[in-house]
């Protein structure tokens, strides 16, 4: 099983119609409250200069995050919540939907545990082509210094 806090990262790969079906289908029979609106929004990234301290912005990115309440029949409460890089609060309210259920192993966990492994099979792929994306370009300065060596011989 793949930790918690990794599911969102998982989640997040899968397609977002796929994950919105899954998410509507686990809402039946449930009363869905939100502890807080759900919101979205843009970051900053913050970086701090290596040579004076200073710190400055280089950008901003999208942030939502929702965090719900799942009421069942039977009057019990179960909550999930996210904080997620994307551009929707409703994109973060299902995944916090989702999280809910896995978390509370309520009716249909185990088609979002399967979608959580699919997304970190889709990740690990990802990860795959950008490492082999990063060998192509790499330099190896050692031949060239082999090189200098041999104009200078000749």
């Amino acid at each position: 099983m793949v930790p918690r806090n990794l599911w969102v990262h998982a989640l997040s790969a899968i397609p977002e119609n796929d994950l919105k079906a899954a998410a509507d289908q686990l809402k039946v029979g449930y009363d869905i409250r939100h502890r807080a609106l759900p919101e979205e929004g843009l970051g900053l990234l913050k970086m701090k200069d290596g040579a004076f301290g200073d710190h400055y912005y280089i950008g901003e990115f999208p942030v939502a995050s929702a965090h719900v309440e799942l009421h069942d029949q039977k009057g019990r409460v179960f909550e999930g919540g996210t904080h997620v890089m994307h551009d929707s609060a409703a994109y973060a309210a299902d995944l916090a939907v989702c999280d809910a259920v896995l978390a509370n192993r309520l009716p249909g966990w185990e088609t979002i545990a399967e979608l959580v492994e699919a997304g970190m099979q889709r990740r690990g792929e990802e990860h795959l082509k950008r490492k082999t994306m990063l060998a192509r370009t790499k330099v190896n300065f050692d031949l060239l210094s082999t090189v200098r060596e041999k104009e200078n011989e000749d």
